[in-house]
């Protein structure tokens, strides 16, 4: 009857610290089209943590900022008991400068960040749907407005630039367990497509 009821609280314990962890998937879910995140939602610096709904702040374990090589500041939150898409998040970094944004979303070692993948499209034309990482493709091709857009995806990444912005790029790095979304108002410098 002891091991009974001692299993019994070691269950309850565990189902209820399971329980509460802090879910940042209404803040990032909006990635998954097309790689936008809400800028507004997010912490850009310490002093956005204090802006936070207090769930995400009691998530926050501590945070840094550093410099980047493009004169942007990169901000990594660390986290605890926290998830993203049903995987445990243990850190996002953060980037932003003047028409630019960047974020990577680090999950545990063990979770399998493999699920999450084909959840990050892109919407190309009617004619060809959704892009998504896997799919080995590249392709040209415009809008209903003329926008020439150039379309690349293998298999850890996609990205697509358009004359007429913005630069959208999704990215998988399997050495850190992590999915990035670049998001950036440059114009099609790198296009490769036929005018």
């Amino acid at each position: 009857m002891l091991k009974l009821l001692t299993l019994l609280l070691v269950s309850t314990f565990s189902a209820i610290c399971h329980a509460a962890a802090v879910d940042w998937t209404p803040l990032l879910q909006s990635m998954k089209k097309g790689c936008a995140f809400d800028s507004e939602a997010l912490p850009y610096g310490k002093s956005d943590i204090g802006k936070l709904p207090a769930k995400y702040r009691a998530s926050v374990a501590r945070s840094h900022s550093k410099q980047t090589a493009s004169d942007g500041e990169a901000f990594t939150i660390e986290l605890k008991n926290s998830v993203a898409f049903g995987l445990p998040l243990s850190a996002l970094t953060i980037e932003s400068n003047e028409g630019y944004g960047y974020i990577k979303m680090k999950f545990a070692r063990n979770a399998d960040v493999s699920k999450l993948i084909p959840l990050f499209t892109i919407p190309t034309n009617k004619q060809r749907g959704m892009l998504a990482v896997g799919m080995a493709k590249n392709f040209c091709a415009k809008d209903a407005n003329g926008t020439l857009t150039e379309y690349q995806s293998s298999q850890r990444h996609w990205r697509a630039v358009s004359t007429d912005g913005p630069w959208q790029e999704f990215r998988y790095h399997p050495k850190e367990n992590a999915l990035s979304c670049l998001r950036s108002d440059q114009y099609g410098d790198e296009l490769r497509c036929p005018k």
